[in-house]
């Protein structure tokens, strides 16, 4: 029997953040005997499709010091596989990857491992670690994606980044969304009659960058000219107080569907990132417009048809035009939007986005 284990070394379950939700996506969508190997502090799930290390708080060398247990857990759930696979997600320190790649090759011979980029782990720890942190990662980074038997990428950007990184030709392997989770919304919550919405966690430089940006530079202004606007929040971390705040902190994914369905649109002053935002691809999916600026949209073929959504500028002062346009407006854009769906659907499919890839594994 061949089987699969899927490993993370953060909560791929609960969902409650963009890169858990392109995790959880891509386990659901795999066919075949599957299970999911994940590291955890917030709850403690055990069954048949996942495995949680459970450790008592978010450090990393809490982490390392339970990588060696998860390691037999997956050669345990491996065994009497004729070809196992593993999956080895990729939104943590690559250090985690590293240790577990390297066990795995000693206590797990025949496995064919896969390494899932979501992003480039160097190009963040080179702005936001010390020089050290940052070596180290790039050394690392560098044998995984050389050493596995293949490695992703999540964009023709994020393809050529590795090649000229590491001289390493990965397999794009989009960001998806399954469609299932977007069609779900069970849940009853109090929302504003008109809102926009930002969803990531403060607690991420990106993501902090952008809040701030909506709450000192855009609200200010586009209050003035819709007075019951509200920014709601979800992600958690921030902790300033604004009258046009609803800071809902940490949400369900129905709460985080149910919202965004409901918003005007998504707008996302973001400067600096890396890899692609699920939620973007989600708002797009839904037919909500979006406004970015190109680092926030970075790695959504959003130029293939001239789609009229999103709306995307560099300037501040611009961006900000577009989402006056957008607020005035709302029902033509959503209209308009709403138009692109099944393109946007028919490439962020993760059904049809793994059906493909495991298409490929077997032809290869």
């Amino acid at each position: 029997m061949n089987r699969t284990a899927f490993v993370a070394f953060y909560a791929v379950y609960p969902s409650n953040m963009g890169s858990s939700e392109v995790s959880s996506s891509f386990f659901e969508s795999w066919i075949g005997v599957k299970k999911l190997f994940q590291i955890s502090h917030i709850n403690k799930i055990d069954n048949k499709k996942i495995h949680t290390q459970f450790i008592n708080k978010e450090k990393p060398l809490n982490k390392i010091l339970n990588i060696f247990q998860l390691v037999r857990e997956v050669k345990k759930f491996l065994n009497g596989s004729y070809k196992p696979n593993i999956i080895i997600e990729g939104p943590s320190w690559i250090g985690y990857s590293f240790i577990f790649f390297i066990f795995s090759k000693i206590l797990i011979q025949n496995a064919f491992i896969i390494y899932h980029s979501h992003s480039i782990e160097y190009e963040i720890r080179k702005r936001n670690s010390s020089y050290l942190i940052s070596f180290l990662t790039k050394i690392m980074e560098n044998f995984i994606f050389n050493n596995a038997d293949l490695a992703t990428s999540v964009s023709i950007q994020e393809k050529n980044k590795i090649s000229n990184l590491y001289n390493k030709e990965t397999i794009i392997f989009p960001n998806g969304v399954h469609i299932e989770k977007l069609q779900k919304e069970k849940t009853k919550m109090k929302i504003p009659k008109k809102y926009i919405l930002y969803s990531g966690s403060y607690l991420y430089g990106p993501n902090k960058e952008a809040i701030d940006h909506l709450n000192n530079y855009f609200m200010p202004k586009l209050i003035k000219i819709f007075p019951n606007l509200k920014l709601v929040l979800t992600g958690g971390g921030y902790n300033l107080n604004h009258s046009w705040l609803i800071n809902l902190g940490i949400v369900s994914k129905y709460c985080v569907v149910k919202l965004l369905k409901n918003s005007q649109l998504i707008l996302v002053p973001i400067y600096e990132g890396y890899g692609t935002r699920i939620k973007i691809i989600e708002a797009l999916m839904l037919g909500i417009p979006v406004v970015s600026s190109p680092k926030g949209i970075e790695g959504i073929d959003y130029k293939l048809n001239k789609f009229k959504n999103p709306l995307v500028n560099k300037s501040k002062n611009i961006l900000l035009k577009y989402a006056k346009k957008v607020l005035k407006n709302n029902q033509v854009f959503k209209k308009n939007s709403r138009k692109n769906i099944s393109k946007y659907i028919a490439y962020y499919n993760m059904k049809e986005i793994v059906k493909k890839f495991q298409l490929s594994l077997i032809k290869n």
